[in-house]
Protein backbone atom coordinates (compact mmCIF):
# COMPACT_ATOMS: atom_id res chain seq x y z
CA UNK A 1 0.00 0.00 0.00
CA UNK A 2 1.47 3.41 -0.93
CA UNK A 3 2.35 5.59 2.06
CA UNK A 4 -0.27 8.24 1.24
CA UNK A 5 -3.04 5.62 1.10
CA UNK A 6 -1.83 4.14 4.37
CA UNK A 7 -1.97 7.53 6.07
CA UNK A 8 -5.42 8.21 4.63
CA UNK A 9 -6.63 4.98 6.23
CA UNK A 10 -6.09 6.48 9.72
CA UNK A 11 -9.20 7.62 11.59
CA UNK A 12 -9.91 11.34 11.25
CA UNK A 13 -10.38 11.72 14.97
CA UNK A 14 -9.78 9.67 18.08
CA UNK A 15 -11.65 10.47 21.29
CA UNK A 16 -10.68 9.08 24.68
CA UNK A 17 -11.90 9.65 28.22
CA UNK A 18 -9.56 9.29 31.18
CA UNK A 19 -11.55 9.71 34.37
CA UNK A 20 -13.37 12.98 33.78
CA UNK A 21 -10.90 14.29 31.18
CA UNK A 22 -12.11 14.19 27.56
CA UNK A 23 -9.32 14.09 24.96
CA UNK A 24 -9.56 14.52 21.19
CA UNK A 25 -6.72 13.68 18.81
CA UNK A 26 -7.08 14.83 15.21
CA UNK A 27 -5.08 16.19 12.33
CA UNK A 28 -7.29 19.29 12.06
CA UNK A 29 -10.91 20.43 12.27
CA UNK A 30 -13.10 19.24 9.41
CA UNK A 31 -15.83 20.98 7.49
CA UNK A 32 -19.39 19.70 8.12
CA UNK A 33 -19.03 17.32 5.14
CA UNK A 34 -16.37 15.50 7.17
CA UNK A 35 -14.02 15.26 4.20
CA UNK A 36 -12.18 18.57 3.99
CA UNK A 37 -10.16 20.53 6.51
CA UNK A 38 -11.42 23.93 7.56
CA UNK A 39 -9.23 26.61 5.96
CA UNK A 40 -7.29 28.94 8.22
CA UNK A 41 -4.35 31.26 7.75
CA UNK A 42 -1.45 29.33 9.33
CA UNK A 43 0.16 32.66 10.22
CA UNK A 44 -3.06 34.20 11.50
CA UNK A 45 -4.12 35.01 15.03
CA UNK A 46 -4.13 32.07 17.42
CA UNK A 47 -7.75 32.78 18.39
CA UNK A 48 -8.86 32.52 14.74
CA UNK A 49 -7.17 29.13 14.45
CA UNK A 50 -8.50 27.76 17.73
CA UNK A 51 -12.04 28.98 17.01
CA UNK A 52 -12.40 26.29 14.33
CA UNK A 53 -12.49 23.74 17.17
CA UNK A 54 -15.24 25.56 19.11
CA UNK A 55 -17.84 22.84 18.50
CA UNK A 56 -15.76 20.09 20.08
CA UNK A 57 -16.74 18.72 23.47
CA UNK A 58 -13.21 17.97 24.68
CA UNK A 59 -11.08 19.24 27.51
CA UNK A 60 -7.83 18.68 25.61
CA UNK A 61 -7.61 18.99 21.83
CA UNK A 62 -4.40 17.64 20.26
CA UNK A 63 -4.09 18.62 16.63
CA UNK A 64 -1.58 19.01 13.83
CA UNK A 65 -1.69 20.30 10.26
CA UNK A 66 0.01 23.61 11.09
CA UNK A 67 3.52 22.21 11.02
CA UNK A 68 5.29 25.53 11.49
CA UNK A 69 3.34 26.50 14.59
CA UNK A 70 3.56 25.05 18.09
CA UNK A 71 0.55 25.52 20.38
CA UNK A 72 0.24 24.69 24.06
CA UNK A 73 -2.44 26.97 25.48
CA UNK A 74 -5.78 27.34 27.26
CA UNK A 75 -8.54 28.94 25.20
CA UNK A 76 -12.27 29.19 25.92
CA UNK A 77 -12.19 26.55 28.62
CA UNK A 78 -10.16 23.98 26.66
CA UNK A 79 -6.50 23.14 26.41
CA UNK A 80 -5.00 22.99 22.90
CA UNK A 81 -1.81 21.20 21.97
CA UNK A 82 -0.15 21.20 18.55
CA UNK A 83 3.43 19.90 18.56
CA UNK A 84 4.11 21.37 15.10
CA UNK A 85 5.89 18.99 12.76
CA UNK A 86 6.38 15.64 14.49
CA UNK A 87 10.02 15.52 13.43
CA UNK A 88 10.73 19.09 14.54
CA UNK A 89 13.34 19.34 17.30
CA UNK A 90 11.94 22.78 18.15
CA UNK A 91 8.47 21.32 18.71
CA UNK A 92 9.70 18.47 20.88
CA UNK A 93 11.82 20.84 22.96
CA UNK A 94 8.95 23.24 23.58
CA UNK A 95 6.44 20.54 24.49
CA UNK A 96 8.79 18.58 26.76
Amino acid sequence: MPRRDYIRSFPGRIDRIFGTLKLAFLHFALRPNGKEFISVDPNGAEADILDVFCGMDSDLVCFGRLHNRVTDTEYRGRHFLNPGAAQSRLAVGRIL
